[in-house]
C-alpha cells in the first residue's frame, strides 16, 4: 500500500509538470500570435499611409546621426559656453585664434614699416653729403663732380653710377677711367685713373696723336713729342676723347685697322719692357716691319713679320750693344732667328 501510494504522488508530480510545461506552450503560443498580428496591423497601417502619399519611406525610421562637430557645437551652446568673443572657448580653439590674430597684426605692420622706409629712404634719407675723389692730380674735386653732375642732394637710390662714370671720362680727356661708388648713407666715392701715353701716331698732315693705354685720343701736337712713335698707320676721323678705333656708321670695325692697332699696342709694350731704346716704328707693311733706333734713327731694324718679334728684338738689342759702334749707322737685318746682318751705311 504504501509503495503504491509513492508511484502514485510520483504519477500525480508528473501529470502536473505536464499540465504546467502545456499551459507555458499555449501561452508562449498566443503571444506570437498577438506579436506577429500586431506587427501585420503597423505594417498594414504603413501601406495604407504609403497608398496616399507614395513618396513616403515606409521603412522602419532610424534615429539619425548628429555629426561630430554639430554635436560639440550643440553640447557647447547647452552649456553657454560659447560666446562670439572666444572667451570661454576650449584652450585650443582660443590658441588658435590668438596666434591667427597675432599673425594677421604683425604682417599688418611689417608692410606699413616697409611703406615707411621706402618713402623716407627716396626723399629724406640717403641723400648726398660728400664727394671724395682720389686719384686726381690735375682736376679738383669740384671739376670732377661738376663733369659727372653729381649734386649735393641727390638720392644715392636714385644716383646712377655708370653714368656718372661715363661723363667724367667723356668731359675730361686726361682720365683713362673713372670708378663711382655709392656709400650710405651720404657718400660717393669716385676713384679715377689717369691716361698715360703709349704711343703716338702721325696722320698725312704731319700730327701727331697720343694713344694712352685703353686706347683714347689724349693729346694732338704739330711737334713730335717725346716717346715711342708709330707711323704707316692712322685712322681717319680722329678726335680729342675719342677712340683710336671707331665703328663704321653701321657700327662695324675695320679687321685691318683693328689688327694694325693690336700691333702697334705690342710693339710698344715690348720697346717700353725690354728698355730698347727704340723711338719709332714704321708698320706700313706689317709683313716688313721696321723699327729706328735713338733718337737720331741711326741704324734701321728690320725683323719682317710680327711671329717671333720679341726673340727678334732681343738679339738686335744685343748686337746694337756689343757689337755695333755706339756712331755707326746702317741697317741692321734680323728677319730670322738664326741669322742676322748690319749693313753699314
Amino acid at each position: 500500500m504504501p509503495e503504491f501510494q509513492y508511484n502514485r504522488n510520483r504519477n500525480t508530480r508528473e501529470l502536473e509538470k505536464m499540465s504546467s510545461r502545456a499551459e507555458r506552450d499555449a501561452r508562449n503560443a498566443r503571444n506570437s500570435r498577438n506579436s506577429q498580428s500586431e506587427r501585420n496591423a503597423r505594417r498594414s497601417q504603413r501601406l495604407q499611409k504609403s497608398q496616399h502619399n507614395p513618396h513616403e519611406d515606409i521603412r522602419p525610421k532610424v534615429p539619425k546621426r548628429t555629426p561630430r562637430k554639430a554635436a560639440i557645437k550643440a553640447a557647447q551652446k547647452k552649456r553657454g559656453s560659447v560666446k562670439s568673443s572666444g572667451i570661454g572657448a576650449p584652450p585650443v580653439q582660443q590658441t588658435r585664434r590668438l596666434r591667427k590674430s597675432y599673425v594677421i597684426h604683425v604682417t599688418m605692420a611689417a608692410i606699413f614699416a616697409v611703406v615707411v622706409f621706402a618713402a623716407l629712404s627716396v626723399t629724406v634719407l640717403f641723400n648726398i653729403r660728400d664727394v671724395v675723389v682720389v686719384g686726381s692730380d690735375e682736376y679738383s674735386a669740384d671739376e670732377i663732380a661738376a663733369a659727372g653732375n653729381v649734386e649735393l642732394g641727390t638720392n644715392l637710390l636714385r644716383f646712377d653710377t655708370v653714368r656718372t662714370s661715363e661723363d667724367i671720362q667723356r668731359a675730361l680727356i686726361q682720365i683713362e677711367s673713372a670708378t663711382v661708388v655709392r656709400s650710405f648713407p651720404s657718400t660717393v666715392t669716385i676713384t679715377l685713373k689717369p691716361a698715360a701715353c703709349a704711343f703716338s701716331i702721325t696722320d698725312k698732315k704731319g700730327t701727331y696723336w697720343q694713344v694712352s693705354e685703353g686706347g683714347r685720343i689724349i693729346d694732338s701736337s704739330t711737334k713730335r713729342p717725346s716717346g715711342f712713335v708709330v707711323s704707316g698707320f692712322c685712322p681717319d676721323n680722329l678726335q680729342l676723347g675719342g677712340s683710336l678705333i671707331t665703328p663704321d656708321d653701321e657700327g662695324e670695325i675695320d679687321p685691318a685697322q683693328e689688327e694694325l692697332a693690336a700691333l702697334a699696342f705690342r710693339l710698344s709694350s715690348l720697346v717700353d719692357d725690354k728698355g730698347f731704346s727704340a723711338t719709332r716704328a714704321d708698320i706700313t707693311d706689317k709683313f716688313d716691319i721696321k723699327l729706328y733706333y735713338e733718337k737720331s734713327e741711326r741704324v734701321e731694324i728690320q725683323v719682317g713679320t710680327p711671329t717671333n718679334i720679341e726673340d727678334k728684338l732681343t738679339i738686335a738689342d744685343k748686337l746694337l750693344t756689343t757689337e755695333i759702334e755706339t756712331n755707326e749707322n746702317g741697317i741692321l737685318r734680323v728677319t730670322s732667328l738664326n741669322k742676322a746682318y748690319f749693313t753699314p751705311a
